[in-house]
């Protein structure tokens, strides 16, 4: 169900430099004021948070095993804060049409075409168990936000209901995730005192009940 990922520019990324992150903050906390109804009609809403999740996704990689520290994307998803590494993410886009697909697991919300590219979304809730699949009405769609991320091999979207901020998350935060009792304890990287979940998005994208097509190819 997964995107085997093409070529793209970002194959080969240039040298990296300093990042302001004070900058990308602020444009992710704009995204409040444009989706303020009161701002704006809806078509106007929906082309400013394209353009400022186009604007966000544009944040220098850094490797992991560098630093004591990890550039991190956090995401709300209902009252659940989750945070994949920045080095996982591909973009963060806006979507306005998802298609259902029959016969594959409830986690798949649905497929999006991504200038395009046919791209699988996936329901990360849904998939924890934490809350029950809901059918996808098509006449009912919303814009909705879909964080893009590669990982062993695949592309996917991450369906999530709001966006945080980019920021560093020293090692020295991070505590250990065996205390959490769940199936999926193995695509968790760490947590923070305060709740914060890291997920390991190579782990998770490895894991084959994600890969439903696999043996069809």
């Amino acid at each position: 169900m997964a995107k085997q990922p093409g070529k793209r520019d970002t194959d080969e990324l240039p040298a990296i430099g300093p990042v302001d992150w004070q900058a990308i903050n602020r444009l992710l906390l704009e995204t409040a004021e444009i989706l303020d109804p009161d701002r704006a009609s809806p078509a106007v809403r929906a082309d400013l948070l394209q353009r400022r999740a186009e604007q966000a996704a544009q944040v220098s990689r850094q490797p992991d095993n560098v630093y004591t520290s990890v550039s991190i994307l956090t995401f709300r998803l209902e009252v659940e804060r989750y945070a994949v590494p920045v080095s996982s993410v591909l973009s963060v886009n806006v979507i306005h049409d998802l298609t259902p697909v029959p016969c594959v697991p409830p986690f798949y919300y649905g497929v999006t075409n991504l200038k395009g590219q046919i791209m699988s979304v996936l329901d990360l809730l849904v998939l924890f168990g934490i809350r029950p699949a809901v059918a996808l009405d098509v006449n009912k769609i919303t814009p909705r936000i879909i964080v893009v991320v590669e990982g062993a091999g695949l592309e996917i979207g991450l369906l999530v209901d709001e966006i945080g901020t980019v920021t560093q998350l020293s090692s020295e935060r991070l505590v250990s995730a065996e205390t959490l009792e769940h199936e999926w304890l193995s695509v968790v990287s760490a947590m923070t005192p305060d709740g914060l979940v890291l997920l390991d998005v190579e782990q998770l994208l490895r894991d084959p009940r994600l890969r439903i097509y696999e043996e069809a190819r």
